[in-house]
Formats: C-alpha cells, structure tokens, sequence
C-alpha cells in the first residue's frame, strides 16, 4: 500500500486558526476563504461595541456559504 503525503490542506481541514473579527473582516477574509482556512474568531469588547448586527451575520453567512467551520472566543 502506498504512502499517502500530507499536505497542508489535509492539516488545515483539521485546525481553527485564531483570528479577531475585525482583522478576519477588515484584512483577511480573502485569505481565509482562498486557502480554506477554519477560523476560531475572537470577540472582545471593542469588538462587540464597534461592530453592528448586519457585520456579523454577512461575515457569518460567507463562512458559512463557503462551507468554513467556524469556532467562536469570547471576552
């Protein structure tokens, strides 16, 4: 039986990359979704306060369209 090689992907299928939201939002959303990486997304409570409902639930269904799963830390 041959040897399978491990690639980045297949570790990546299997790791939440931490990330606070504004800088997923503001910075990095095409990165994530370009190398399918699963986001553990930070709040604190400049976050929470400097972000509006509407940010939220359009960061939550790109990730979600694009079938990400995602992980949450809070304050």
């Amino acid at each position: 039986m041959p040897i399978r090689m491990i690639t980045m992907q297949d570790i990546l299928k299997h790791l939440q990359v931490h990330i606070p939201f504004d800088q997923l939002l503001q910075k990095h959303l095409d990165k994530i979704l370009r190398e399918r990486i699963n986001p553990e997304i930070a709040f604190n409570s400049a976050i929470l306060d400097g972000f509006k409902e509407p940010d939220y639930a359009s960061a939550a269904t790109i990730l979600r369209e694009a079938g990400h799963s995602i992980t949450f830390h809070g304050p």
